[in-house]
Order: structure tokens, then C-alpha cells, then sequence
């Protein structure tokens, strides 16, 4: 849709973020007037709206920068690897569209190129091997040779595919649904949890008394653990973890791909902590000229 009927689709799965209700990621896109052309297929007059977070630390809910908190929160997210900008990064306010949900633009696409995905998986089957130097793509089908590639797979895949040795690091999240009356974020959307102590890392408010729980460990028992931040009085309702669930360090320059005609995109596309939505959009927009 972004980058124009002159590329070919190659599938390579699903989106494990999207695909898990509620989503185990952000559920917003940031606003930015340069993605509006984009956003108008989802809504007819993109409009925006402050979304506001918070970080608890202490028994206390900040909304304002405060360093101790935030370098607090950056070495329990990122520990010894952190990203090198988290501390400029990390905002308390983002402006984000209103009534278009990064999961609603996920749904529709996949609805929308169903069976443009279903024909090209068939065309092209697994892709097995990426030669850079010949500028071909082998997949189970066969040979392809590719002029440009833009690469939405995580950068580890690719650069396994392309015979390319990397010592990327990502950390693995333990995800947990929540129903709960007795939480209380003040207004906020998302709450950034700085207490070393606790297991969780961050927490996300789906809608109403609904919550999703974010750890970079199996609780074991989520409902004991949980249930002592909350007198007991919730409900789980969905689990689930993923691996490498997000990249950690300084992301990777991707010069040298680049020279190959390879365009990585996206959060894992480009090993990039902060690679959002709305700006892998922008990056999709400036490719098409490429």
C-alpha cells in the first residue's frame, strides 16, 4: 500500500504482536502530518490526542520527567545494554492519532491483501537463503533475483538468511491479561514500572479494568503474584510470552545492508527499541524513492 504496486510481496508470518488480543505492544500510532496520506485509509480526517503515561516508583505515580526515576526504569528494561537515546526517548506525553489503533491498520491490511498474501506465498513458498552478492533470493519455489528488498523480518533472521553473523540481543516477555477494579492510573495509558523488585516491567490499560501485565519473567503463578498488588480482586484472563520480545543496545548501523540494496524496517527490522509505528511508516514513505 505504502510503497506502490512496482514491489512484490514474499510473506514470512505474522505479526506475533497483533495477532494476540489484546495486543502485547503499543496499540497507538504517534502523530506526524508527513503519515496523514496513510492514516486517511483508516479514518477519513486524522485527528490527534495526548496520550499520557506514567512511571510508579515507590508508591508514587509520576507524570513528570524525574532522572532518578527514569534511570531507575532504563536499567530494569534494559540492564546493562541500554538503548543509547532511552533517556530522551522515554516521554511521559506522546500526541497520538485519535480512533485509529495500530491493530485496526494491522486487520485491515491483512484483510484487504488476504489473497495477494495466500498467491505469493504459494509463488515464493520459505525463503531459504538471501545472496547479497548476487542479488537473489532463494526460497522453496526457487531463485528470484531482487533489485531492491525492503526487510520487515527481524534483522537476526535476516542477517541469518543472508549468511551474516550478528551478536544482536533481545529480551524474552512473559505477558499476562488482566481484569482488575483495583488499579488506579490517574488518567494514564501506560505506566513505566521502575521498582526493581517487582516482575513486571510495564503496564499497559486496554480499556475499562482491563490491563496487560509486562515481565521479563514467568510468574509461575500470576494469580498469587498479581493478586498481592490487588487485594486479589482480578482475573486472568489470557497469557502469553514471546522470545526476543524486544531488542535491546544500541541499534545496529545499517549502512552496509543498505549498500546491497537491503532496506531494513520496523522495531525488529531494524533492532531499534524506539522504531514505532508511525516511524516506520515515515521510513516506508522516503523508500519509495529509493
Amino acid at each position: 500500500m505504502i510503497l506502490g504496486d512496482n514491489w512484490q510481496l514474499i510473506p514470512f508470518g505474522r505479526s506475533r504482536f497483533y495477532s494476540f488480543y489484546p495486543p502485547t505492544t503499543d496499540n497507538f500510532i504517534v502523530y506526524h502530518d508527513s503519515i496523514d496520506s496513510i492514516i486517511r485509509e483508516f479514518t477519513a480526517i486524522p485527528q490527534s490526542e495526548l496520550l499520557f503515561r506514567a512511571t510508579s516508583i515507590g508508591g508514587q505515580l509520576l507524570f513528570a520527567d524525574a532522572s532518578f526515576a527514569k534511570d531507575a526504569y532504563i536499567s530494569k528494561l534494559f540492564g546493562t545494554n541500554p538503548h543509547p537515546a532511552a533517556g530522551a526517548l522515554l516521554r511521559h506525553e506522546l500526541n497520538v492519532y485519535k480512533f485509529v489503533t495500530a491493530t485496526e491498520v494491522y486487520s485491515t491490511l491483512q484483510t484487504r491483501y488476504k489473497v495477494e498474501v495466500e498467491k505469493a506465498r504459494q509463488q515464493y513458498g520459505v525463503v531459504n537463503k538471501i545472496s547479497h552478492q548476487d542479488r537473489t533470493i532463494q526460497t522453496s519455489t526457487g531463485t528470484y533475483e531482487y533489485n531492491k528488498i525492503v526487510s520487515t523480518i527481524p534483522l537476526d533472521a535476516l542477517l541469518g538468511f543472508m549468511n551474516e553473523p550478528h551478536n544482536l540481543q533481545a529480551i524474552n516477555v512473559w505477558y499476562y491479561h488482566v481484569t482488575t477494579p483495583a488499579l488506579n492510573f490517574e488518567g494514564a495509558r501506560q505506566v513505566f514500572v521502575a521498582d526493581a523488585a517487582f516482575d513486571f516491567f510495564k503496564v499497559d490499560r486496554v480499556a475499562g479494568d482491563q490491563y496487560v501485565f509486562h515481565c521479563k519473567c514467568d510468574l509461575g503463578n500470576p494469580m498469587a503474584y498479581l493478586g498481592a498488588f490487588m487485594n486479589n480482586r482480578l482475573s486472568i484472563e489470557n497469557a502469553t510470552n514471546m522470545q526476543k520480545a524486544f531488542p535491546v543496545g544500541a541499534p545496529p548501523k545499517l549502512e552496509d545492508i543498505e549498500k546491497v540494496g537491503i532496506y531494513p524496517v520496523g522495531q525488529h527490522g531494524q533492532w531499534d527499541y524506539f522504531m514505532d509505528v508511525s516511524s516506520s511508516m515515515k521510513r516506508l514513505l522516503k523508500l519509495r524513492s529509493i
